[in-house]
């Protein structure tokens, strides 16, 4: 099944930068890397992080690479973390991999790259206390915001979650608070945005 939705995903982008090849890739970087991650809650100096999910565009090309990893927490995840995602605990005893382990795979996909998320600064903090606690020297990639590119390109709207952008574009909602299906979706949102901005950052 998780094969299937990455095709899904993947499909969904690749006719995407098909149809707006012509103007809207011009201002996007040759590459860059959208990624996500799920935590065991809002705090990044208390919480964990559980999952990284990123996507490794070129701007003329169809196909991108994925990375996804779901990541073992020192905690146990609160049951209100296993409702909003779907992962359990068994999921990441099972297949989870340490921190340090998840870090330094995402630094080696990412390598230098620009870096894209939606409501970057929280993602951000819990990659920068998760490099500070594994002692990984931590990336200095530039990095977007999609979220604030989509406050800045529509300075109307309601609501600017990502979920709420999506539907509005007629997105695909599934596997909604995934990190590699949330990526998919920041990545549609910041080349749209992009786009109304001129701009990719």
């Amino acid at each position: 099944m998780e094969w299937l939705f990455l095709l899904v995903a993947l499909i969904a982008v690749a006719m995407y930068w098909k149809s707006r090849r012509e103007r809207s890739l011009r201002m996007l970087p040759k590459e860059f890397v959208v990624f996500d991650l799920e935590t065991t809650g809002l705090k990044p100096d208390h919480d964990e992080i559980i999952e990284i999910g990123a996507i490794r565009i070129q701007r003329n090309k169809s196909r991108h690479a994925t990375f996804s990893t779901l990541v073992r927490p020192g905690r146990q995840i609160p049951a209100k973390i296993t409702r909003l995602t779907g992962i359990t605990q068994e999921m990441v005893d099972a297949d989870g991999v340490p921190l340090d382990e998840a870090l330094r795979s995402f630094v080696d996909f990412i390598g230098g790259r620009r870096l894209v998320a939606h409501n970057a600064d929280f993602d951000a903090a819990f990659l920068r206390v998760g490099f500070k606690k594994t002692g990984i020297p931590k990336p200095t990639n530039p990095l977007s915001c999609s979220l604030d590119m989509a406050r800045r390109a529509w300075p109307k709207r309601r609501s600017y979650r990502l979920s709420d952008l999506a539907r509005d574009g007629r997105l695909d909602q599934a596997g909604a608070h995934r990190a590699l299906a949330d990526a998919q979706r920041a990545a549609l949102v910041y080349a749209a945005a992009a786009k109304e901005l001129n701009s990719p950052h």
